[in-house]
């Protein structure tokens, strides 16, 4: 097996099992960003399929194959922006844009057969690696704002998002300028290839052991802070840093505690000097307070209508929130806020 074949051989199998993986935790958890990023690599997986068919079945010449890996490869940065909508706030506009430039690559695709014209591949060209470089920036930029788990994650999709664009700009250079081709371009572009595999699995298919060991520097640094707490000047001081360690070790916007005032019968929540206070069993907290169980709400302003403006003020979508006891006494319940629903919320609480 020459070195060319045992990168594609690679590259296919990492694909496909992450499509796999994807795919079975988008069944076990049907949430709007585990759907999309199993479309992602469904599609992935099925241009590997289409290609094996190609290769395999004597098909290299049937048209409805060849515009159906067409299809699939343009069909891939429009998914990629839905994943990257699915992290950070994404242009309804632009949004609206790729799907009717889809529409209208897809219907040329279907139209012009087997051979297409060079205009349509520089269109392909220039929409898929566009929307690539677009996913990139946005996936790199929310990075630097994010921080433990979330931002390295991020930096990988964009990594990845960076190979994929840059495979495709070769091809289209290629289909161009046929001369260009070549046996070191071949396994360049594989190499692309599997890099753009390794890097989305680790964004959006990292095993657990390696999303623990992420999370492992922002749990030692909130450790480290817990051993020195009890000479901080006061409570709200100490509750300010757990609260931060919190935020950080989930690479969460924001966390926030809230203290059991037995005598008012309040959950008693203090930032930037003004104080808030809920009744147990009111709103998502209350409830976690109540009934002493974590919980998970993917859309909290759609969960709890009646306080949704509150939520939406400070930017909380997602909100994963947990008892704080201490054998028998109640003494709060911690809360983590997010501006999208994590993929892997149930770790995430059960770190919570």
């Amino acid at each position: 097996m020459s070195a060319d074949d045992l990168v594609n051989v690679l590259t296919q199998s990492l694909f496909i099992a992450i499509s796999a993986i994807t795919l079975a935790h988008a069944i076990r958890r049907p949430r709007r960003v585990t759907i999309d990023i199993a479309l992602l690599f469904g599609a992935f997986a099925g241009i590997f399929f289409v290609g094996w068919i190609t290769d395999h079945v004597a098909a290299a010449d049937n048209q409805f194959v060849d515009s159906a890996q067409t299809a699939l490869l343009v069909i891939l940065p429009y998914l990629l922006l839905r994943v990257v909508a699915d992290f950070m706030t994404v242009s309804a506009k632009l949004q609206q844009g790729a799907a009717l430039a889809l529409a209208v690559l897809l219907i040329s695709i279907a139209a012009s057969g087997s051979e297409l014209p060079s205009w349509l591949v520089i269109g392909i060209g220039i929409y898929f690696v566009g929307l690539g470089m677009y996913a990139s920036w946005e996936f790199a930029r929310g990075a630097r704002r994010a921080r433990g788990v979330t931002a390295r994650r991020l930096y990988a999709a964009a990594s990845g998002s960076v190979f994929v664009g840059l495979v495709i700009l070769i091809a289209v250079i290629r289909s161009l300028a046929p001369s260009l081709d070549s046996v070191g371009t071949d396994i360049a572009v594989r190499a692309m290839t599997l890099f753009a595999g390794l890097s989305y699995f680790l964004a959006f298919s990292p095993p657990r052991l390696l999303r623990r060991a992420w999370q492992e520097p922002e749990l030692r640094d909130l450790l480290a802070r817990v051993a020195v707490l009890p000479r901080r000047p006061d409570m709200i001081t100490i509750v300010r840093e757990l609260e931060d360690g919190a935020a950080a070790t989930l690479g969460a916007a924001q966390a926030s505690i809230g203290l059991w005032d037995a005598e008012r019968q309040t959950i008693r929540f203090e930032r930037d000097g003004q104080s808030s206070e809920i009744h147990s069993g009111e709103r998502i907290v209350g409830r976690v307070f109540a009934t002493q169980q974590a919980i998970f709400s993917e859309n909290a302003p759609r969960d709890d209508p009646d306080y949704a403006a509150d939520y939406l003020m400070y930017g909380a979508v997602a909100v994963l929130a947990a008892p704080i006891t201490a054998g028998t006494r109640e003494l709060g319940v911690l809360t983590v806020f997010t501006p999208r629903a994590p993929i892997f919320a149930e770790d995430d609480l059960q770190l919570v």
